[in-house]
């Protein structure tokens, strides 16, 4: 299980990776408490969370630069971009003149990093472990999202209520210089000099047609469009909502409701980690996302904070399943060559999360929260099922 720990440059990763996308976790739960605050739009707070992810369209170019530069000093770019959004919103909320805009303005400063940073980080840490642990390295690094879930939320969440937004936005600067001086330390080959005499353009094309060709990369990359476009669109901008207008908490409120996503992903994880020769991975990937919008209708059901609570364990788990192996299965399913730019056209299928987050936003404003839960539940399911038929070779994957 800890076979990947073995590789000193994966674990100063792991170490990044946990420390910024706890600052990232703390800012999605910050952005959406404030935006609440400020505008009491349920609507709004959908708009917030689209500008937050809409970077992510230009995940191709992000892929395209993984395959190009130094990656360890394009992950350092894009969390210092991470690290200066954080240090501005402090600023703000310490002189008192925040406003709706900034925090529009600087989640899409956030969404244009993770554009980079994702694609880049992924490839990174599959490049530091050989191929027989490419499962096992992606479920650490699911891993390190999972605990980040946990952390992230209940401390931005408690620093809010403690310490108010200062407080939290401190926080966030801390973690994100702490980050950086972890991917520092690791000592990483930049990209070969074939990959850098080529045109962006030509490797952007290069990327596109390899996917066109590749059934098998089609049918992971339209689950994953999926994914962020009815799936995660709930944790982002329904759940805010749900716990300050069905439940009647604060920000800890939310944070806590945040960590049960963590906790049950983190477990899922875990077992991944410790099973990474399991058998059948395309079958646990497609069961995985039909399992996800059930956890959603009982979410949309659930009249009580507790059981809610227990349901999101669950959903976590499911969702932690479905990454780690459309993630792996991906990576294992194309060339070594072509990794920065399939994983960028990856982090594309991100781009569908905006999108998803305005007509959450919209429907929770205009059918109430519960509806909107139910809408994506049953266009998830829909969607699962004509992917599942339309690709069966899915369900062969090892």
């Amino acid at each position: 299980m800890l076979d990947t720990l073995r590789y000193r440059d994966f674990r100063f990763i792991w170490m990044a990776t946990v420390l910024s996308t706890s600052s990232r976790w703390m800012e999605q739960v910050a952005a959406a408490w404030l935006v609440l605050q400020l505008t009491n739009s349920p609507f709004l707070v959908g708009v917030a969370m689209a500008f937050r992810t809409a970077g992510w369209v230009l995940g191709p170019m992000g892929g395209i630069a993984a395959d190009r530069v130094d990656r360890r000093l394009l992950l350092v770019f894009a969390q210092s971009a991470n690290l200066l959004q954080s240090c501005v919103m402090l600023t703000l909320v310490v002189t008192g003149n925040v406003q709706v805009w900034h925090v529009l303005a600087l989640a899409s400063v956030s969404g244009l990093a993770a554009a980079v940073d994702w694609p880049t980080r992924t490839v990174l840490m599959a490049d530091m472990v050989d191929r027989p642990l490419l499962v096992n390295a992606m479920a650490f690094n699911r891993m390190a999202q999972d605990v980040t879930q946990i952390a992230g939320p209940l401390l931005g969440g408690s620093f809010i209520a403690l310490f108010g937004f200062p407080g939290a936005y401190g926080l966030m600067v801390a973690t994100n210089v702490a980050g950086i001086a972890m991917t520092l330390l690791a000592r990483t080959p930049g990209a070969s000099p074939a990959a850098i005499t080529a045109s962006v353009w030509k490797d952007l094309g290069q990327g596109l047609d390899h996917v066109k060709r590749n059934r098998t990369a089609q049918g992971i990359l339209l689950l994953a469009a999926l994914a962020n476009f009815a799936g995660f669109t709930y944790g982002q901008t329904l759940l805010p909502i749900v716990a300050r207008d069905i439940f009647k908490t604060g920000p800890m409120g939310l944070g806590v409701l945040m960590t049960g996503l963590g906790i049950g992903s983190l477990a899922a994880s875990l077992i991944v980690a410790s099973r990474y020769n399991l058998a059948g991975k395309g079958a646990l990937m497609l069961a995985s996302f039909a399992a996800w919008p059930v956890m959603l209708v009982l979410l949309a059901v659930s009249p009580w904070y507790a059981l809610s609570f227990f349901i999101l364990l669950l959903t976590g788990a499911v969702q932690s399943l479905t990454m780690t192996t459309t993630t792996s299965l991906l990576l294992t399913c194309i060339p070594d060559d072509m990794k920065g730019r399939v994983m960028g056209v990856r982090a594309f299928m991100i781009g569908t999360l905006p999108l998803g987050n305005l007509m959450a936003g919209a429907g929770a404003a205009v059918i109430g929260t519960r509806l909107a839960t139910a809408a994506n539940a049953a266009i998830m399911g829909a969607t699962v099922l004509a992917i599942g038929l339309a690709y069966r070779e899915l369900r062969r994957l090892e």
